[in-house]
């Protein structure tokens, strides 16, 4: 498992989190695990399911390519 981050060691983090939160993400714990939101709601099991800045702003950005 990849050590979480801290904002300053990620490129763009402010540009990045932006993009995830207006995309149903928001940060849990650390700035570096990100859950969408929908699943807290949804009542599953989120403290293990955060993903990567990185990681997340990734899903977004191949998803959005293939639409």
């Amino acid at each position: 498992m990849n050590r979480l981050k801290y904002k300053h060691e990620i490129p763009n983090y402010e540009e990045k989190a932006k993009v995830l939160r207006e995309n149903g993400w928001e940060p849990w714990y650390n700035d570096d695990n990100w859950i969408k939101t929908e699943w807290y709601d949804q009542g599953k099991k989120v403290d293990m399911m955060g993903r990567s800045t990185e990681d997340a702003y990734e899903s977004i950005i191949k998803n959005s390519k293939q639409k």
